[in-house]
Protein backbone atom coordinates (compact mmCIF):
# COMPACT_ATOMS: atom_id res chain seq x y z
CA UNK A 1 0.00 0.00 0.00
CA UNK A 2 1.18 3.85 -0.64
CA UNK A 3 -0.35 6.55 0.51
CA UNK A 4 0.19 10.08 -0.67
CA UNK A 5 0.45 12.13 3.04
CA UNK A 6 -0.83 16.28 2.28
CA UNK A 7 0.02 19.19 4.85
CA UNK A 8 4.18 19.94 5.54
CA UNK A 9 5.95 19.06 8.12
CA UNK A 10 5.35 19.55 11.52
CA UNK A 11 2.18 19.02 11.38
CA UNK A 12 1.60 15.58 9.12
CA UNK A 13 2.18 12.44 10.49
CA UNK A 14 3.62 9.44 8.24
CA UNK A 15 0.68 7.86 7.27
CA UNK A 16 -3.01 8.49 7.22
CA UNK A 17 -5.99 7.18 9.28
CA UNK A 18 -3.42 6.10 12.15
CA UNK A 19 -2.50 2.80 10.49
CA UNK A 20 1.51 2.93 11.73
CA UNK A 21 1.25 0.18 13.72
CA UNK A 22 -0.61 -2.74 11.19
CA UNK A 23 2.44 -1.38 8.50
CA UNK A 24 5.47 -3.59 8.19
CA UNK A 25 7.81 -0.53 6.33
CA UNK A 26 7.14 3.16 6.03
CA UNK A 27 9.48 5.13 3.59
CA UNK A 28 9.44 8.66 3.32
CA UNK A 29 10.27 10.36 -0.14
CA UNK A 30 10.35 13.96 -0.42
CA UNK A 31 11.82 16.50 -3.65
CA UNK A 32 14.36 19.00 -1.72
CA UNK A 33 15.72 21.44 -3.35
CA UNK A 34 19.48 21.18 -2.39
CA UNK A 35 22.15 23.58 -4.20
CA UNK A 36 19.77 25.10 -6.35
CA UNK A 37 18.59 21.71 -7.87
CA UNK A 38 15.49 19.85 -7.27
CA UNK A 39 16.56 16.52 -5.70
CA UNK A 40 14.66 13.47 -4.60
CA UNK A 41 15.28 11.92 -0.74
CA UNK A 42 14.34 9.05 1.09
CA UNK A 43 14.34 8.01 4.53
CA UNK A 44 13.10 4.28 6.29
CA UNK A 45 11.34 5.81 8.97
CA UNK A 46 9.77 2.04 10.03
CA UNK A 47 10.94 -1.22 8.64
CA UNK A 48 9.62 -4.69 10.77
CA UNK A 49 12.22 -6.91 11.54
CA UNK A 50 14.87 -5.06 9.97
CA UNK A 51 18.17 -3.27 11.03
CA UNK A 52 17.89 -0.15 9.24
CA UNK A 53 19.25 3.50 8.97
CA UNK A 54 17.02 6.52 9.60
CA UNK A 55 19.26 8.71 7.50
CA UNK A 56 17.77 10.63 4.46
CA UNK A 57 19.80 9.87 1.39
CA UNK A 58 19.67 11.04 -2.52
CA UNK A 59 17.96 8.58 -5.27
CA UNK A 60 17.51 8.80 -8.36
CA UNK A 61 15.64 6.46 -10.66
CA UNK A 62 17.86 5.94 -13.79
CA UNK A 63 17.23 3.58 -17.12
CA UNK A 64 19.70 1.13 -15.16
CA UNK A 65 18.07 1.31 -12.38
CA UNK A 66 17.79 2.72 -8.80
CA UNK A 67 20.89 4.46 -7.43
CA UNK A 68 20.74 5.89 -4.01
CA UNK A 69 23.22 7.92 -2.40
CA UNK A 70 24.93 8.22 0.88
CA UNK A 71 23.40 9.99 3.84
CA UNK A 72 22.49 13.67 4.14
CA UNK A 73 24.12 14.42 7.14
CA UNK A 74 25.10 17.83 6.68
CA UNK A 75 21.74 18.96 6.75
CA UNK A 76 18.83 19.73 9.09
CA UNK A 77 15.43 21.04 7.56
CA UNK A 78 15.11 17.79 4.92
CA UNK A 79 11.38 17.33 5.80
CA UNK A 80 10.56 21.27 5.42
CA UNK A 81 11.30 20.40 2.00
CA UNK A 82 14.51 23.41 2.24
CA UNK A 83 17.61 21.66 3.74
CA UNK A 84 20.30 23.86 5.10
CA UNK A 85 23.73 22.91 5.22
CA UNK A 86 25.08 23.27 8.08
CA UNK A 87 29.12 23.74 7.49
CA UNK A 88 30.28 23.56 11.16
CA UNK A 89 28.57 20.09 11.45
CA UNK A 90 30.98 17.61 12.74
CA UNK A 91 30.88 15.08 9.83
CA UNK A 92 30.78 11.25 10.96
CA UNK A 93 33.77 9.34 9.44
CA UNK A 94 33.81 6.76 7.39
CA UNK A 95 35.71 3.85 8.97
CA UNK A 96 38.35 2.87 7.08
CA UNK A 97 38.69 6.20 4.40
CA UNK A 98 40.89 9.35 4.60
CA UNK A 99 40.17 12.40 5.46
CA UNK A 100 40.45 13.17 1.30
CA UNK A 101 38.24 10.00 0.88
CA UNK A 102 35.40 10.63 3.45
CA UNK A 103 35.62 14.48 2.08
CA UNK A 104 35.09 13.46 -1.95
CA UNK A 105 32.95 11.00 -0.74
CA UNK A 106 30.25 13.22 0.93
CA UNK A 107 30.92 15.84 -1.72
CA UNK A 108 30.05 13.37 -4.38
CA UNK A 109 26.78 12.73 -2.07
CA UNK A 110 25.92 15.95 -1.91
CA UNK A 111 26.23 16.67 -5.42
CA UNK A 112 24.60 13.48 -6.90
CA UNK A 113 26.52 12.74 -9.72
CA UNK A 114 29.44 15.09 -10.83
CA UNK A 115 32.15 15.07 -13.53
CA UNK A 116 35.56 14.77 -12.85
CA UNK A 117 36.04 18.28 -12.96
CA UNK A 118 32.74 19.22 -11.36
CA UNK A 119 33.85 17.09 -8.45
CA UNK A 120 37.58 18.76 -8.49
CA UNK A 121 36.11 22.14 -8.61
CA UNK A 122 34.32 20.98 -5.16
CA UNK A 123 37.32 18.89 -2.90
CA UNK A 124 40.31 20.64 -2.98
CA UNK A 125 43.31 18.22 -3.95
CA UNK A 126 45.39 17.52 -6.49
CA UNK A 127 44.39 16.02 -9.49
CA UNK A 128 47.05 12.86 -8.45
CA UNK A 129 45.93 12.91 -4.83
CA UNK A 130 41.68 13.15 -6.29
CA UNK A 131 42.38 10.29 -8.93
CA UNK A 132 44.20 8.14 -6.12
CA UNK A 133 40.87 8.93 -4.53
CA UNK A 134 38.62 7.84 -6.56
CA UNK A 135 40.20 4.82 -7.54
CA UNK A 136 40.10 3.59 -3.92
CA UNK A 137 36.47 4.43 -2.81
CA UNK A 138 35.53 2.49 -6.60
CA UNK A 139 37.92 -0.54 -5.55
CA UNK A 140 35.85 -0.34 -2.37
CA UNK A 141 32.34 -0.15 -3.60
CA UNK A 142 31.62 3.63 -2.63
CA UNK A 143 31.58 4.80 -6.03
CA UNK A 144 30.51 3.88 -9.49
CA UNK A 145 31.12 5.35 -13.01
CA UNK A 146 28.66 5.69 -15.79
CA UNK A 147 28.97 6.89 -18.87
CA UNK A 148 26.18 9.55 -20.40
CA UNK A 149 26.84 11.61 -23.70
CA UNK A 150 30.76 10.51 -23.99
CA UNK A 151 31.56 11.59 -20.67
CA UNK A 152 31.82 9.83 -17.50
CA UNK A 153 29.43 10.71 -14.21
CA UNK A 154 30.43 9.42 -10.82
CA UNK A 155 27.83 8.29 -8.61
CA UNK A 156 28.13 7.25 -4.80
CA UNK A 157 27.01 4.15 -3.98
CA UNK A 158 25.21 3.64 -0.73
CA UNK A 159 26.99 1.33 1.78
CA UNK A 160 25.06 -1.26 4.38
CA UNK A 161 26.11 -0.74 7.62
CA UNK A 162 26.33 -3.67 9.49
Amino acid sequence: MTTEIAGGYPDSSFTTERVSFITDDIIVQRFVEIDGVLRTVLAIHKMRGSKHGHDFVTYEVTAQGAIVGGPLRNYRGILTGIPVLQPNFVREGHEGLTELESLTLDTLVRLGEATYEHLAENVSATPVALAATLARLELLGYLRVTRQNGRELLHAIAQVRG
